[in-house]
C-alpha cells in the first residue's frame, strides 16, 4: 500500500474513486443501447481532439518533474471529462521527432504542425507560475498557480484557457513540501479543466460585409443572447484556415457588427467566426486559500485501507466512459487496400488514456453487420492488436470451431437502466457462416467496440471499535481503531462502437493501352486507356522512370478524371485529349529523360512505367497512402488503389528544325 501512496497516478485514481462512489456509479453509467444505436453515424465521434504539451515550471520547486506531473494531471482530467479525446504523449513525441524531425522541447510552431499531423483540433500549453509555501502558520499550506492555454491548431490563436490555484494542507503522511506541491497541482488541474469546460465559446458565421479596406464592417449572426459582447475579438476561418480577425463594435440581441482587425485572405459571407478567448487572471491574492473542492488523496488512501489497485483501475475505466462517450477506443480509420492483390479494407484504431482493462475488441460493418446487442461482430481481436484486415465474400473470420468472441450479458427485453446485465462475458463460438465478407464496390462504415472489465464499489461502511486495558502497574491504556469495508462488483461491459469514415473496397483497374512492354510510344501524343471498376468514380494516371513509384518527386500525375461508369466494371476510360510528356517538368527533372527528349546525340532510350489509380471520392480518408502509409495523413494525393505497373519505351524524338 505504501507503493500506491507514493504513486502519482494513484492520487488521481483515488480522487476519481471518491467522486465515483458519491455519484453512485453503479446506477447509470451507460445509456441503453437502443437509445444511441439509432443515432446518425456522424454524431458518435464528434468530440474535439487535443494534444497536451509538457508544461513549464517557472518556480524553483520540483523542476521539470513537477511540470511533467502537471501536464499529465491536466491530460487525465480532460480525458476523464468525456469532452475531449487526448492524444497519447508517446504518439505526440514520435510524430514530432521521427516524422517531422523536431527537437524537444516543442515550441508553438512545432506543436501546431504536430497537431495537424495527428488531426487534433487544438494543442495545450501550460505553466506553473508560482508556488507559495506558508510554514509560519499551522497547519502548513502550499498553493500552486497553474495556467492552461488551449490554442487552435490552424492559427495558434487562444480559444480557451484557465488560471487556477490549487491548495494542499499539511496532514499526517503529507508534510514534505514537494509532496504537498504535487497534491496542490492535482487540485489546480481539476479546477482548470472545470473552468475550461464551463466556458462556452461563441461561434457563428459572417452574414455580410459593407465597405472596403479600413472601412470594412462585418455583420455576424450571433448577438448578446449568444454570449457576444462589445470589444470581443473573433477569429475568422474558411475551411479551417485562418483568414482574418474581427473586433466586435456593436451588439444586438441576435446579431453583431464588427470591424476588421486583420484581413489575410478576404473576409466573405459564410466564413466561420469563433471568439478569441480572453485569458483569465488568478482569482486569489497571496496567502488566500481558494478553490479547495477536492478531498485529499492521502486521506482517501487511508480510508480505502487495503483496497486493491485493480479495483481502482476498474473504477477509472467506468468513469472514463460516462457522459455519453462510452468507449475506450479512439482514432478508428478504415482504408481500402489490397491483400494478395484482392480488395480488402484495413481497419485500425487506438486506445485512449483509459484502455488498460480492455479484454478484446469487436469489429462491425455497416450496412449488413452493424452493432446491436444480440449481433455477431465481423471479427474479434485480442488486446495488443489494433488493426483488422477485412476481406470480400466468401471470406469469413468465423470458422465455426476455433474463433470465438466475448459475448457480454444483457438484461431481458425492457429490463434495467444499464446496457449490461452484469457478470462476466461468455466465450461464444459463432457458426461458420455467421458473418461473411464484404461486397466489392459497395461503400461501408466500420466500427470498433471493446469489452472492458469494470469494478464498481458499493455498500461501503466504516466500523469503529474501542479497547481498554489495565496493566499490572497503575497505568490504563485505551486504543481506538477504525476500519472500512467495501463491496466490489466486477462485470464486463461492451463499449459504444466508434465509427470510421466511409470506405469502398474496389478491384484493381485493368489497363488497356499502351500494352505492357510497348515500344515506339509517342511521348508527344500519350493517350492511355483503361477499364472502369465498380465503386470507383475517380481515376489518376501516373508515369515514372521508377518502377516502384515510391518517390513522389519522380511521379508525374496526370489530371484526375471522373469515371463514366462508376457503377459497373469494364467500360473503357480515357482522357478527352492526349498529353505531351516531353514537356512534363517532373519527368524532365531526370537527366536521362531530359537528354533523350532534347535530343542529345547518343542519349540512351529511357524506360518508362505507367499505372492507374482508382478510388471512391467520398471515402474518408481514402485508400491506404501509397507513399507514407500514414492513416492520419490528410493529403489524398497518393490515396488510390493502383493497377499493376506496365512498362513502355518511347519512339525516337525527331531533331529540332534548324
Amino acid at each position: 500500500m505504501k507503493r500506491i501512496r507514493k504513486s502519482k497516478a494513484a492520487r488521481f485514481l483515488c480522487w476519481l474513486l471518491t467522486v465515483t462512489m458519491i455519484t453512485s456509479i453503479s446506477g447509470a453509467l451507460f445509456q441503453p443501447r437502443a437509445a444511441w444505436a439509432q443515432q446518425p453515424l456522424e454524431t458518435l465521434n464528434s468530440i474535439p481532439t487535443v494534444i497536451v504539451n509538457d508544461f513549464v515550471n517557472k518556480t524553483n520547486i520540483g523542476g521539470d518533474t513537477l511540470a511533467h506531473y502537471a501536464s499529465d494531471a491536466v491530460a487525465q482530467e480532460l480525458a476523464s471529462s468525456g469532452k475531449f479525446e487526448v492524444i497519447d504523449r508517446k504518439e505526440v513525441y514520435n510524430r514530432g521527432t521521427k516524422d517531422l524531425g523536431f527537437v524537444p522541447p516543442f515550441g508553438e510552431t512545432e506543436l501546431s504542425k504536430i497537431a495537424q499531423q495527428v488531426q487534433a483540433n487544438s494543442y495545450i500549453t501550460g505553466e506553473i507560475d508560482f508556488i507559495r509555501v506558508d510554514s509560519k502558520h499551522s497547519p502548513k499550506t502550499v498553493e500552486v498557480g497553474l495556467k492552461i492555454l488551449m490554442h487552435q491548431t490552424s492559427s495558434g490563436d487562444l480559444i480557451n484557457g484557465a488560471a487556477q490555484v490549487g491548495v494542499a494542507t499539511e496532514k499526517p503522511g503529507l508534510t514534505d513540501t514537494l509532496a504537498m506541491a504535487n497534491e496542490a497541482v492535482t487540485n489546480a488541474a481539476a479546477h482548470c479543466v472545470n473552468q475550461i469546460l464551463a466556458y462556452n465559446i461563441p461561434t457563428g458565421i459572417v452574414l455580410s460585409s459593407v465597405g472596403s479596406g479600413n472601412n470594412l464592417q462585418v455583420i455576424i449572426n450571433r448577438g448578446s443572447r449568444d454570449g457576444i459582447s462589445e470589444g470581443m475579438q473573433m477569429l475568422v476561418t474558411r475551411n479551417g484556415v485562418k483568414v482574418g480577425k474581427l473586433g466586435i463594435t456593436l451588439v444586438n440581441p441576435t446579431d453583431s457588427e464588427a470591424k476588421v482587425l486583420e484581413n489575410m485572405s478576404g473576409i466573405a459571407p459564410e466564413d466561420h467566426v469563433q471568439a478569441i478567448f480572453p485569458m483569465p487572471a488568478y482569482n486569489v491574492t497571496p496567502g488566500q486559500v481558494a478553490n479547495v473542492g477536492r478531498r485529499s488523496s492521502s486521506t482517501v488512501l487511508k480510508t480505502l485501507g487495503t483496497l486493491a489497485l485493480a479495483a481502482l483501475l476498474g473504477v477509472l475505466i467506468v468513469s472514463a466512459v460516462q457522459g455519453g462517450r462510452n468507449t475506450t477506443v479512439t482514432g478508428v480509420v478504415a482504408q481500402p487496400t489490397l491483400y494478395n492483390n484482392n480488395p480488402s479494407v484495413l481497419v485500425i484504431w487506438r486506445d485512449n488514456l483509459f484502455g488498460g482493462n480492455t479484454l478484446e475488441y469487436h469489429i462491425w460493418r455497416s450496412p449488413g453487420d452493424p452493432y446491436y446487442y444480440a449481433g455477431v461482430p465481423i471479427a474479434a481481436v485480442g488486446v495488443g492488436v489494433t488493426q483488422y484486415n477485412d476481406q470480400p465474400v466468401p471470406y469469413t473470420y468465423w470458422d465455426g470451431t476455433n474463433h470465438s468472441y466475448l459475448k457480454v450479458p444483457y438484461p431481458p427485453s425492457g429490463g434495467g437502466t444499464n446496457n449490461n446485465g452484469g457478470g462476466t462475458a461468455t466465450q461464444t463460438v459463432p457458426a461458420a457462416d455467421a458473418v461473411s465478407g464484404f461486397t466489392t464496390g459497395q461503400s461501408y462504415v466500420y466500427s470498433v467496440s471493446s469489452v472492458v472489465e469494470t469494478t464498481s464499489i458499493s455498500n461501503s461502511s466504516t466500523n469503529t471499535g474501542t479497547n481498554t486495558g489495565i496493566g499490572n502497574g497503575t497505568g490504563t491504556g485505551t486504543g481506538t481503531g477504525t476500519g472500512t469495508t467495501s463491496n466490489t462488483t466486477v462485470k464486463d461491459i461492451e463499449t459504444t462502437p466508434v465509427n470510421s469514415g466511409q470506405a469502398t473496397p474496389i478491384n484493381q483497374t485493368v489497363l488497356s493501352t499502351p500494352a505492357d512492354q510497348a515500344t515506339n510510344v509517342d511521348l508527344t501524343n500519350f493517350n492511355p486507356t483503361w477499364f472502369s471498376v465498380a465503386g470507383a468514380d475517380q481515376f489518376v494516371v501516373e508515369v515514372s522512370m521508377d518502377r516502384s513509384f515510391k518517390n513522389k518527386s519522380t511521379i508525374a500525375q496526370l489530371p484526375i478524371i471522373w469515371s463514366t461508369s462508376s457503377g459497373a466494371p469494364g467500360v473503357l476510360q480515357e482522357y478527352t485529349a492526349p498529353f505531351n510528356l516531353t514537356t512534363n517538368s517532373i519527368l524532365l527533372s531526370n537527366p536521362s529523360f531530359a537528354n533523350f527528349v532534347k535530343p542529345v546525340a547518343g542519349a540512351a532510350q529511357p524506360v518508362l512505367y505507367w499505372r492507374v489509380g482508382a478510388r471512391n471520392s467520398q471515402d474518408v480518408p481514402g485508400p491506404v497512402d501509397w507513399i507514407t502509409g500514414d492513416p492520419h495523413d490528410p493529403d489524398r494525393a497518393f490515396r488510390w488503389i493502383y493497377s499493376p505497373v506496365r512498362m513502355f519505351t518511347p519512339a525516337p524524338i525527331p531533331p529540332a528544325h534548324p
